[in-house]
């Protein structure tokens, strides 16, 4: 069954890298020679996992036998390989690039138009995988068939893995103009910062650990009493001269005068000569 050709190289890509690590091709050349060789999967061969079309020349550790089909140009039926597996098929295809030393000039090359070319050489296909037909006559570029099947699917994306002489390359399918500079663009310089003075803060000096003594308290004494006084004893009565009451005014002011001539003792009983 025929398949879409991006479908048919997504297929079939893990098999061709796997492949190219064995027989040093390119996986873009294995994947459009496969797809060459099986008209992306509608040949009679593709249900027997046979990826290249190869024709059986005896048994391999790899094929379950074969199977016939008309042959294209010398008439009646050719044998071809047919494998268990796309595993199988993949290690049958490598197998026969490895033992079959025309195709040494196929190996190792460094890009993949030279593979190309050296393939459409080696006479794996009769028209050298040039344009044109059998009757008609072949024309252009061995190789230039596959070259053309590769630029157009972009298939080099494949390639990264790629070994030559040991080192891994991925050859580009068309020359990039690079792209134009931009002018660069004007960088204001930072500002510069202004360098704060360094100055040094002395530290507190601290305070002498002085323990202030606790005063000790008196002890308390009892306050004595202060003594009670005396009591003043009361003076003794005397006996006053008093003047009786019966005294008038006029009796009084006469005393008083005799008292500046004489000298005058009042008693309780009056007025009495001294």
């Amino acid at each position: 069954m025929k398949m879409l050709p991006s479908i048919f190289y997504a297929t079939m890509s893990k098999y061709a890298i796997q492949v190219s690590k064995l027989v040093y091709m390119q996986p873009s050349v294995l994947l459009v020679q496969w797809a060459n060789e099986t008209g992306y999967g509608a040949s009679s061969g593709w249900k027997y996992h046979s990826i290249g079309n190869i024709k059986y020349v005896g048994k391999t550790p790899y094929d379950n036998g074969y199977f016939t089909i008309p042959c294209d140009v010398a008439g009646g039926l050719c044998k071809y390989y047919k494998y268990t597996s796309w595993e199988n098929g993949a290690k049958g295809y490598a197998n026969f690039i490895n033992t079959n030393s025309r195709y040494n000039k196929v190996k190792h090359l460094r890009t993949y138009v030279d593979t190309c070319r050296a393939l459409g050489r080696s006479g794996f296909a009769e028209s050298g995988y040039r344009y044109g037909s059998v009757s008609e006559g072949w024309r252009g570029e061995y190789g230039q068939v596959l070259i053309d099947m590769i630029v157009k699917n972009n298939l080099t994306k494949y390639d990264k893995g790629y070994l030559y002489n040991g080192k891994a390359i991925a050859p580009p399918i068309k020359t990039v103009p690079p792209p134009t500079p931009t002018p660069p663009k004007t960088v204001k310089p930072a500002p510069t910062p202004t360098q704060k003075p360094n100055i040094t803060i002395p530290k507190p000096i601290p305070k002498p650990n002085i323990t202030i003594p606790k005063p000790i308290p008196k002890p308390y004494v009892k306050p004595t009493p202060a003594p009670t006084p005396a009591p003043t004893p009361a003076p003794a009565p005397q006996k006053s001269k008093v003047i009786k009451s019966g005294i008038s005014i006029i009796g009084l002011l006469a005393m008083l005068v005799i008292l500046k001539n004489g000298h005058i003792e009042i008693t309780e009983s009056g007025l009495e000569d001294v």
